[in-house]
């Protein structure tokens, strides 16, 4: 561990999610990694790490100070990094509206730093203008990390060299999220006769679980009895309870609230049927799978995230179309009627995350990109 290269991890803030993933970061074995963050954050934004926990993870941190205007962000010293003779390369958020993103890597490629953008890659095919831009941004790094396989098909269609583009995943805390996960397995598990399903996350229109909610009342009326429980807050709550009451499913669905015990949202996600979010699915993907539940979102890759190709469609979950509830309800039907083993579907879901989706995959992939 003395004497590792360094590598400037470049990120606008440091949410708590990330914690797990950085602390993988701090324990490589081939390089040093310093994550240089920012204030504020923009927006509304999750929550963020606390020192205590920045701490125990062990993570090196350099503060920056963020400047956002209409959306754009300067980050104090990035620019500067180019020069920095202490990283031997800049790994950094591949967004556009990161104006010293651009100032930096520009200069990176007169001083032969390798940069490296870590990114969603592209989610649809670019037109017009957006797509002579976006074909300039991504000439700037040296190599580019995305998510997930259908960003980096896309950047590669649209004519960004393959071996340029690695696939390294996402993650969140895989061993203590797994840990729970064999306390929860050992205990006996309820007695029910209903089937539940759970949702957990932001109340986001993006969500769309406006769509849960129809599929909810779809299901009552062809005779097939769901109990549904969201779990989290968010600016749509209102409409969706609103949205219950007006389809009469407001009996079948159970509005939980945000709860920030993880045993406690490990324990419904453990013991539900299903896990459903039919919009941007996002990290919850990788949550749901770890406590062994199967997942049904959109399968319309335009508005759908990455982490929602750690779903085996068949297996370990399903695709609906983007926008109908009744595909919403036809995919929750056709899975409850496979009437599948739970604990091997449990299986199987925490077998994808551990293939791909974990902090200690990702860093590996990070390590290979860097050699």
């Amino acid at each position: 561990m003395i004497n590792r290269p360094r590598i400037a991890v470049l990120a606008n803030i440091i949410p708590h999610y990330r914690v797990p993933l950085y602390g993988s970061l701090s324990r490589s074995e081939f390089w040093e990694f310093t994550i240089m963050a920012g204030l504020p954050a923009k927006g509304p934004a999750p929550r963020l790490a606390s020192q205590t926990e920045i701490e125990e993870a062990d993570i090196h941190v350099k503060w920056t100070k963020n400047f956002w205007l209409f959306g754009f962000l300067w980050q104090g010293f990035s620019p500067a990094l180019a020069f920095d003779r202490r990283y031997e390369a800049i790994i950094c958020t591949g967004d556009m509206h990161y104006l010293s993103t651009w100032i930096m890597a520009l200069l990176a490629r007169l001083t032969g730093k390798p940069v490296l953008f870590w990114t969603h890659g592209l989610i649809k095919p670019d037109h017009g203008v957006r797509k002579w831009l976006r074909g300039i941004w991504h000439k700037l790094p040296h190599h580019i990390l995305t998510y997930g396989e259908v960003g980096r098909s896309l950047l590669i269609q649209a004519g960004t060299p393959a071996e340029k583009v690695s696939r390294i995943g996402n993650a969140l805390d895989f061993d203590r999220q797994s840990s729970i996960y064999t306390m929860l397995s050992a205990a006996p598990a309820p007695a029910r006769s209903t089937p539940i399903i759970v949702s957990v996350g932001r109340l986001l229109s993006h969500r769309r679980l406006d769509l849960l909610i129809l599929a909810a009342d779809i299901l009552h009326r062809r005779g097939v009895s769901v109990e549904v429980r969201i779990i989290g807050d968010g600016p749509e709550r209102r409409h969706l309870e609103r949205l219950a009451l007006e389809t009469g499913a407001s009996k079948r669905i159970s509005f939980l609230g945000p709860i920030y015990s993880e045993e406690e949202v490990g324990r419904h996600l453990f013991d539900c049927d299903l896990f459903v979010v039919p919009g941007d699915l996002g990290l919850s993907a990788i949550h749901a799978h770890t406590y062994g539940a199967p997942i049904i979102t959109c399968g319309d890759w335009e508005f759908q995230t990455p982490e929602a190709e750690v779903i085996a469609n068949g297996q370990t979950g399903g695709y609906t179309r983007h926008g109908d509830p009744m595909s919403v309800a036809d995919q929750i039907e056709k899975w409850l009627d496979r009437n599948a083993d739970r604990q091997s579907t449990r299986q199987e879901c925490r077998a994808a995350v551990a293939e791909g989706w974990t902090p200690e995959s990702v860093r590996r992939s990070i390590e290979l990109a860097l050699s």
